[in-house]
């Protein structure tokens, strides 16, 4: 039987953390009971959680985008590992701008064991396997790995999709839910239905 070993959920060590300043503004330093305390301005935190969740959401950390172009230069490294660096760096100056890319938009093959609304299609855009089924979900990779073919047609269909579900498509279509509401508004006295026919129309 193993020696049991108790480990920190989350241990302190050495921070390597590259810091950028947002403000000094809003932040004064307090002396009460004999202790220094922080007050922060609210619209400091606003700023601290806008900027963190853009960083979060949109940018990859130095170290990580280090580590990628050292694969770039690895003389070892081969084809394909250089191809996926050089993808990911693509897709980081992509989401530095303010676009999340995905792997649909890149045109790559998917396999997912959960998701949400109707993007993905089984054996289309990729492969579904059941949420928590380790066993399935390495078959479902390994079965792409081997299949470059069927690998390049998902991603082909894939990229496809994704077009379908671009923001200037989704906004024309909600403008035109509101040029339809407009309309009837405006037309209280036609039915209903001539109504839509109508809309659909202008």
């Amino acid at each position: 039987m193993p020696e049991f070993a108790y480990t920190d959920l989350l241990p302190l060590g050495p921070d390597a953390t590259e810091y950028r300043l947002l403000t000094a503004d809003g932040i004064t330093r307090r002396q009460a009971f004999g202790r220094d305390f922080l007050e922060v301005d609210p619209e400091v935190l606003t700023l601290i959680a806008r900027e963190g969740m853009r960083d979060i959401a949109h940018l990859l950390r130095p170290g990580h985008l280090r580590q990628l172009r050292a694969i770039l230069d690895d003389p070892e490294a081969s084809r394909n590992d250089r191809f996926v660096a050089a993808d990911l760096l693509k897709n980081a100056c992509i989401a530095a701008g303010g676009v999340l890319p995905m792997c649909q938009d890149t045109g790559t093959a998917i396999v997912m064991g959960k998701r949400g609304g109707q993007v993905l299609t089984d054996g289309q855009e990729g492969l579904l396997v059941p949420p928590g089924n380790g066993g399935k979900m390495a078959s479902a990779l390994a079965h792409m790995l081997d299949h470059a073919d069927e690998r390049a047609r998902m991603g082909r269909i894939g990229r496809a999709t994704a077009q379908r579900y671009g923001w200037p498509l989704v906004a024309d279509r909600v403008l035109d839910v509101y040029e339809r509401a407009l309309w009837r508004r405006s037309h209280p006295e036609v039915n209903p239905l001539v109504q839509q026919t109508a809309a659909g129309l202008r």
